[in-house]
């Protein structure tokens, strides 16, 4: 039994990712109460991906030093969703932490390869043929 699957969640979870990034796009912000008796936290939503996560700091200052503070220009915007250990009030966890999406750049095309080969330099009079190397 994965012990995750015991304790499901609303929202997206570090252990939901596996050990890899998840490219997505944004799809909306939206002021949510996630726990009783507290006050309403951002929550962003993904067109890939079915649950929100809910924004802690790090995460909120990330994205906006990317996209700038107004949410709503974060709309249509790709991140990538990575899970890593984080300090959370003193004990080490697994988080999801945001970054931006830097695509691979493309190869660069092999310079065409010559027709016609050098021709080969013959050995000046005299000189000896490279008789001291070995037969491959």
């Amino acid at each position: 039994m994965n012990i995750n699957e015991a304790f499901p969640s609303s929202y997206l979870r570090a252990a939901d990712l596996g050990k890899q990034a998840r490219l997505v796009t944004i799809r909306e912000v939206k002021l949510e109460v996630v726990a009783e008796n507290e006050r309403a936290k951002p929550v962003i939503y993904f067109n890939e991906q079915p649950k929100g996560v809910v924004l802690n700091k790090t995460n909120s200052q990330t994205l906006a030093a990317m996209f700038g503070p107004e949410t709503s220009g974060w709309t249509g915007r790709q991140v990538e969703l990575y899970p890593m250990m984080v300090d959370f009030k003193g004990t080490a966890t697994e988080g999801i932490r945001m970054r931006q999406h830097i695509p691979p750049a493309a190869p660069t095309p092999a310079a065409p390869a010559s027709a016609e080969a050098p021709p080969p330099v013959p050995a000046a009079e005299g000189e000896p043929l490279n008789d001291d190397l070995p037969n491959w």
